[in-house]
């Protein structure tokens, strides 16, 4: 947990930090528990790279997320 929240928060500092930047292993251990808090059934089938899906869900600023229709990504509540 602790490690989660200093890496999304550098990231918030905007320092040059971005969810691209950060580790593969933690990107994806973010993401699933983002989608267990969230709940399964309440997250939208998304697509993109590892980093802007991490950072749609997080509620970060992302770009290039869309629906597997390439429709825009519906905006999510917050996620804490």
């Amino acid at each position: 947990m602790r490690s989660r929240e200093v890496m999304v928060h550098a990231v918030d500092l905007a320092t040059g930090l971005t969810f691209a930047g950060l580790p593969e292993d933690f990107l994806a251990a973010l993401r699933e528990d983002i989608i267990s808090k969230r709940g399964a059934e309440n997250v939208p089938a998304v697509r993109g790279s590892d980093a802007d899906v991490t950072a749609y869900l997080a509620g970060r600023p992302h770009s290039g997320v869309a629906t597997p229709d390439g429709s825009p990504s519906p905006e999510l509540p917050p996620w804490l």
